[in-house]
């Protein structure tokens, strides 16, 4: 069974000089946070220079949005860096990559750890029918586990690829993928960091740039959802948010 646990994070709105503090439910917010589907424990079964089964958990971490929004780039700059961390490191395959186009899921069956490598995306989970690029990204420290940085680059494809429209999942709820982690140490182990996103609202047409910060650990059993992000100041079109799960 999958739950979906929200968080009741209040919302500030900005408008001039007035501030005003609501409810999510009555704040007026297109895009919705970030959620995370727990993959699974102890799902890696081999990691060169160390013994066989390490401890290690695998998550999913998805951009929430309303129907027919669309994602198109996931960026850091200088004012708001992108950042993916972990309290330990992050698995890496060797045979895997940063992003979802390193991605062969035809190599599955002869590399099964391949599954549960660590890289970024814009709803693409592989590198089929993936038009995904990447710019201004150094993934030096990332592809050894360490945390990714980013002061001045992005991932992004184009408004016209329809890898970035939210889908529909099984909760209810419209969706991006935006990353997939596998975190060695056990389920305390908190994941944490914050990412712009750039989208575009389907009940405007005008493009928005969100950002968000998210911490999470302890997701209580596999299958497991916890919503890591809920908007949490809005000024004019950008968006800023909080959350700590």
């Amino acid at each position: 069974m999958v739950m979906r646990v929200n968080s009741s994070v209040g919302i500030v709105v900005m408008v001039g000089a007035l501030a005003a503090v609501t409810h999510p439910s009555t704040a007026h917010a297109e895009f919705l946070g970030l959620s995370a589907d727990l993959i699974g424990f102890n799902l890696v079964q081999a990691v060169p220079g160390q013994p066989d089964y390490p401890d290690t958990w695998t998550c999913r971490i998805y951009a929430d949005f309303n129907a027919g929004d669309h994602l198109t780039s996931v960026y850091g700059d200088s004012s708001n860096p992108m950042l993916f961390a972990a309290d330990s490191q992050f698995y890496q395959n060797t045979f895997g990559g940063p992003t979802s186009q390193d991605i062969n899921a035809s190599q599955y069956d002869a590399l099964p750890d391949l599954r549960y490598d660590s890289w970024l995306t814009i709803g693409a989970d592989s590198m089929t029918d993936n038009t995904l690029g990447d710019v201004g990204i150094s993934w030096s420290a990332f592809n050894t586990g360490s945390p990714l940085y980013v002061n001045n680059g992005a991932l992004f494809i184009t408004p016209d690829d329809d890898q970035g429209i939210a889908q529909l999942d099984g909760s209810g709820h419209h969706r991006v993928l935006v990353a997939q982690l596998t975190i060695f140490g056990n389920m305390s182990t908190k994941v944490w960091g914050q990412v712009n996103l750039l989208w575009g609202d389907a009940s405007t047409g005008e493009l928005v740039s969100s950002f968000v910060e998210f911490s999470f650990a302890n997701i209580p059993a596999p299958g497991a959802v916890s919503l890591m992000g809920l908007v949490a100041l809005f000024g004019g079109r950008r968006q800023r948010g909080a959350c700590s799960c």
